[in-house]
């Protein structure tokens, strides 16, 4: 491709001074000359770029208890429609004149002179509409006209987005759509965008969430997908919601995004965060490559499973819980077919999660955030991968020596042990208990031990509380346990899957230092199996298994 050179005359112009030099005779200064534009009257912005609507502001700037706010107070004050989409920000545009005829005319914009990564929009009639900006930034633009493999640019102008979130992104065709980062954390760090989005399906007839193709160039060339992680999968989270399917590919149709297939169960009244332990395990590992980003999730409506990714995800990454509420209370401005509150009665909604998560280990939500993942299996070096992708600034420390996750290689007892199951919500292998069966860990402690402790198990159609279906000894000796319905979670909610959950056997206990026996034993009719013992202790990381 050629490009019209418009230089010759400042090097004609720096020839002859030159050579006026040479000749030792005084040389007049002049200006360079300035290169020819023949484009005019481009737009140019006096003031940072705001493209939330008025009601979407009125949401972010709310001073009152978004915990509090009913469905009926959600709609009247932000005047939002379950059905209607308005979860897309406004647009603008950048309008030109041209002294010439193009085959074809577009706006660049980068976030460097040198417009290293340029968005390019397409300009018709003198117009670019323009969506789509990182915020708190400032952007480069001009206008490319192309007439056979001749091109011609204007002059750069700049322009700044206002520094405001959500960073919502338009995609034709969906709705509910926005980046996570551009947030400030707890720790003065920022998520970076560009990185970690939240959406609805591509390809969902009940919410008209249809991806179109301008759709899909806006994720591909303007965002630049790499990473789709589809949660869907039914009520019992194991395929079949919709096309989603462990063979399902893409609906952005190229080759070169990866398509992770990982089913979440949906609520049905149970506890989204307590019954997909095994999915979240693996969809925290989908961000442990570097190659990943950007990525993007969703389940259906991006709202409840999507929800509580994003939960956990700006959790970790040190988000307020007030933000973390706004987050998650966004999707109501989508086309979702309800209205989403944060649900302080039950445990299938935000409150519920957040409650839960800080039971865990920690003096801030980050760090219960930090320890309820390890808890569950998700290795320190992913979620370091992923602090360190994400963030902008100094990064959180976590010194993790509290938590021992002991799995069924390393468990005794007579339960029977079973390996190698492939069931996307089961764990690689597992103990089962029926009636007198019993799990057994023999282990040294140097040092005293304090705390918690949970097994990770799952049982189908069981009304039993904990304290009624368990024993719980310490060489011999009865331990109390928490007298916790297996209803409060999914544990005994399927009759044909088996859901899992780090289950509170126990919420303080002291462990003296010296060798021991611990058992758990099943009391009742119904089979109960189990994955890992989780002893959530400081220096239960040190112990020694016999």
């Amino acid at each position: 491709m050629k490009i019209k050179h418009y230089l010759s005359l400042s090097a004609l112009v720096l020839g002859l001074s030159l050579a006026a030099c040479t000749s030792n005779k005084p040389v007049e200064s002049k200006p360079a000359p300035e290169l020819p534009d023949n484009f005019s009257e481009v737009t140019e912005f006096d003031e940072a770029i705001d493209v939330r609507t008025e009601d979407q502001k009125t949401f972010m700037e709310y001073d009152g208890d978004y915990a509090a706010l009913t469905t009926t107070q959600f709609q009247s004050l932000f005047h939002t429609e379950p059905n209607k989409s308005q979860s897309e920000a406004k647009t603008f545009t950048i309008e030109f004149e041209h002294d010439g005829e193009a085959d074809k005319y577009e706006v660049e914009l980068a976030l460097d002179e040198e417009f290293t990564s340029p968005m390019v929009f397409t300009a018709a009639n003198g117009k670019a509409t323009i969506q789509n900006l990182f915020v708190g930034s400032e952007y480069f633009y001009r206008v490319k006209a192309t007439t056979g493999d001749d091109v011609e640019y204007s002059k750069v102008y700049t322009l700044e987005t206002a520094d405001v979130l959500p960073r919502i992104v338009n995609v034709s065709g969906m709705t509910n759509c926005r980046d996570l980062g551009g947030k400030v954390t707890a720790t003065g760090a920022k998520i970076r965008q560009g990185m970690i989005y939240r959406t609805a399906s591509l390809d969902d007839n009940q919410s008209g969430s249809i991806i179109d193709d301008t759709g899909r160039k806006t994720m591909l060339d303007q965002l630049k997908m790499h990473t789709e992680i589809d949660l869907r999968g039914g009520p019992a989270g194991t395929g079949g919601e919709g096309s989603a399917s462990a063979t399902a590919t893409s609906k952005l149709n190229n080759e070169n995004v990866v398509y992770d297939f990982i089913p979440f169960a949906y609520s049905n009244g149970k506890d989204n965060l307590l019954r997909n332990i095994i999915p979240v395990r693996k969809f925290f590992e989908c961000f442990e490559q570097d190659d990943c980003y950007p990525a993007f999730f969703h389940c259906r409506i991006g709202t409840d499973r999507t929800g509580l990714c994003a939960t956990l995800l700006n959790g970790l990454l040190g988000l307020s819980i007030k933000e973390i509420y706004q987050d998650y209370l966004f999707s109501n401005f989508g086309s979702i077919g309800k209205t989403s509150t944060v649900g302080q009665a039950n445990e299938d909604g935000i409150a519920g999660y957040i409650r839960e998560l800080m039971e865990f280990e920690g003096a801030t939500l980050q760090e219960s955030v930090y320890n309820f993942l390890r808890t569950i299996g998700v290795k320190a070096t992913t979620l370091q991968s992923i602090l360190e992708n994400c963030l902008e600034g100094d990064l959180p420390a976590f010194v993790h020596k509290n938590i021992a996750n002991i799995g069924v290689d390393k468990l005794g007892g007579d339960a029977t042990k079973t390996t190698g199951d492939t069931t996307f919500r089961m764990p690689a292998s597992h103990m089962s208990m029926t009636n007198g069966k019993k799990v057994e860990l023999s282990f040294t402690n140097a040092k005293e031990l304090k705390g918690s402790m949970y097994l990770m198990m799952s049982a189908k159609n069981i009304s039993s509380n904990l304290a009624a279906a368990l024993e719980v000894t310490l060489d011999g000796n009865p331990i109390t346990i928490k007298n916790t319905s297996f209803a409060t979670s999914a544990l005994g909610f399927g009759t044909n899957d088996w859901y899992w959950e780090p289950a509170k056997l126990v919420d303080e206990t002291t462990i003296a230092a010296g060798t021991h026996t611990l058992s758990i034993t099943n009391k009742i009719s119904t089979e109960i199996k189990a994955t890992e013992l989780i002893l959530n202790m400081p220096g239960a990381g040190e112990i020694t298994i016999a």
